[in-house]
C-alpha cells in the first residue's frame, strides 16, 4: 500500500495539497474513515 504521493516535473505544493485534500473528504465519505497528515505543511496554500 502505497503512503505517499509522487509527482512528475511541473506539479506545485497547492496540487499536492489538493490531492491530499481529496482523499481526506473521499476517505471520510464512503468510509467514514478520517485520515490525518503525518506531515506539515510550510508555507500558503
Amino acid at each position: 500500500m502505497r503512503k505517499y504521493i509522487e509527482t512528475e516535473k511541473g506539479v506545485t505544493a497547492n496540487d499536492v495539497k489538493t490531492i491530499i485534500d481529496k482523499v481526506k473528504k473521499e476517505a471520510c465519505e464512503k468510509f467514514g474513515v478520517k485520515l490525518r497528515k503525518e506531515i506539515i505543511l510550510l508555507g500558503e496554500f
